[in-house]
């Protein structure tokens, strides 16, 4: 079993009054692709708020073994990663300034970005297809354009563990497949990951372990397709699945083609 990176442990967190999420446990290991899946209002991005200090939770939230509450907030923005739904920025900036934004935990006071700086950001632009957005105002970019480019800037971080709330819901077909391919590749090489997704067909394909949540408690978790079991899908979407029937895409540079 590969080290574990991320730790929660009894998280509870909603509103005053009210426990949206309750009493979850769960593990994202090095390596990993964790799919976060639930139906609308099941508690998904309550829970990832909650995990990320970004919302009043009570439990344990370990970062590498390290109370996360505890770790100085530059500490953290170095060793997790995180992509909302949607950008709430309202400062004009260019989209390659919003990429920098992912090297201030590693600038401190410094004035300026260093050869590594510029490094970090023109890889994080190239893996997410978007050098030639980079010198567009971010706020004139399309809202799929600005989600690949708060990847960037979670890339450009270079934090080991990476946390995405529904990154491909603005997502064309091709950008959602190489979105999938990058991630892929990036828990390949190390990282863990994250993912709130939508499409159970996406969590099949891409993801390693799956969290199925359902009124903000957890229902199953562990290998997606243990987790994704037609008794399991219907209890908690209200759906049956059917093997086959939804059509499958690849990229022209996939090596397996589409069957005609």
């Amino acid at each position: 079993m590969s080290a574990v990176v991320l730790t929660v442990e009894g998280l509870r967190a909603g509103i005053p009054g009210w426990d949206i999420v309750r009493d979850v446990d769960m593990c994202l290991h090095v390596g990993e692709v964790l799919a976060l899946l639930g139906p609308n209002g099941a508690g998904k991005t309550t829970l990832i708020r909650a995990v990320l200090q970004l919302c009043a939770a009570r439990g344990r939230v370990l970062l590498h073994g390290q109370d996360l509450t505890r770790m100085a907030p530059t500490d953290r923005a170095r060793a997790i990663a995180y992509v909302p739904q949607q950008s709430r920025l309202s400062v004009p900036l260019s989209a390659r300034e919003v990429v920098e934004l992912g090297r201030y935990p590693h600038r401190g006071d410094a004035f300026g970005l260093g050869p590594a700086d510029r490094a970090a950001v023109d890889a994080a632009l190239a893996a997410t297809d978007c050098r030639h957005l980079q010198n567009r105002p971010f706020a004139t970019c399309s809202g799929g354009e600005q989600t690949r480019l708060l990847v960037a800037r979670a890339l450009a971080t270079q934090a080991r563990c990476l946390v995405l709330d529904e990154p491909t819901a603005s997502l064309d077909i091709a950008h959602t497949l190489e979105f999938f391919a990058l991630v892929r590749r990036l828990a390949d090489e190390g990282m863990a990951v994250l993912v709130v997704l939508h499409h159970l067909a996406d969590a099949l394909r891409w993801a390693d372990q799956a969290l199925l949540l359902d009124a903000g408690h957890v229902v199953a978790q562990g290998p997606v397709s243990e987790v994704l079991t037609p008794e399991r899908v219907r209890q908690v979407y209200g759906v049956n699945m059917c093997p086959g029937a939804e059509p499958g895409f690849s990229l022209p540079s996939a090596e397996v083609a589409c069957a005609p």
